[in-house]
């Protein structure tokens, strides 16, 4: 069995597993995920822009109401990381284990997998953009000063 062999629609859920799976992981290590003036940050490290110098985020310095929600995202990251993997591996079972394809339970497992999977990175995207203090300037171009006038 191989890709030439099952549905169209397996197919192209297997290159969205596999794009999603690449792209979650460049993102999960990347130092992109806050861009400041002269810094850059993700879950892992933080960077600056004049020394070049790049160092693990320390959490022992960081504001104490923003530490769980934080370790609560590299949490949630962790998981859709290991659960993109798991999508990975069962699509790949699914399309390369010819008696998969009649078995109707790995294909709902499969489904299930990777809608949790999304759903965790997506909550965990939010959770840090929530935790993101956006100066005034920004601020006044949002829908949340329009009721302070």
């Amino acid at each position: 069995m191989g890709l030439t062999d099952v549905a169209f629609t397996i197919k192209l859920a297997f290159y969205f597993t596999l794009f999603g799976f690449v792209l979650h992981t460049i993102g999960f290590g990347a130092p992109y995920w806050y861009a400041g003036f002269n810094t850059h940050a993700g879950l892992w490290q933080y960077c600056s822009r004049s020394t070049g110098v790049c160092v693990t985020v320390d959490i022992s310095v960081m504001d104490r109401t923003q530490v769980d929600k934080f370790l609560a995202v590299r949490v949630l990251e962790c998981f859709g990381l290991t659960g993109s993997v798991a999508c990975l591996i069962s699509i790949c079972l699914l399309i390369f284990g010819g008696m998969c394809l009649e078995n109707r339970f790995i294909t709902m497992c499969n489904m299930f997998l990777f809608l949790a999977t999304g759903t965790v990175i997506v909550i965990a995207t939010i959770m840090f953009a929530t935790m993101i203090i956006l100066p005034e300037y920004v601020r006044s171009f949002t829908f949340a000063n329009m009721n302070s006038k």
